[in-house]
């Protein structure tokens, strides 16, 4: 059996942001379809972290906004990688023919 004990009555469970869950979801679906994504889930988890921080323990989810925002800035670094890997390659076929 588990050791989960619920909060004793009258005790406050903070609300977990909805833009805290957001940005941490389309960081990760970015990862595997566009970098486009990531970077709403970076604005997405920076605007959640600003809401939580303001809300004096009133909503929770500041670790799932901290994952959306180093997700998103993956997802971003993994896409510019790409990129320069896409130029380095076209550059090599060009001097090669």
């Amino acid at each position: 059996m588990s050791d989960y004990y619920p909060p004793p009555p009258g005790a406050h469970v903070p609300e977990t942001s909805g833009k805290a869950i957001a940005a941490m979801v389309l960081s990760i679906v970015g990862l595997v379809t566009c970098f486009v994504l990531g970077i709403v889930g970076i604005i997405l988890g920076h605007s959640a972290l600003t809401d939580i921080r303001a809300s004096a323990g009133q909503i929770g989810g500041d670790g799932m906004a901290k994952a959306g925002i180093i997700i998103g800035w993956i997802n971003v670094g993994l896409a510019v990688i790409g990129v320069f890997a896409m130029i380095v390659i076209i550059l090599i076929g060009l001097a090669t023919s």
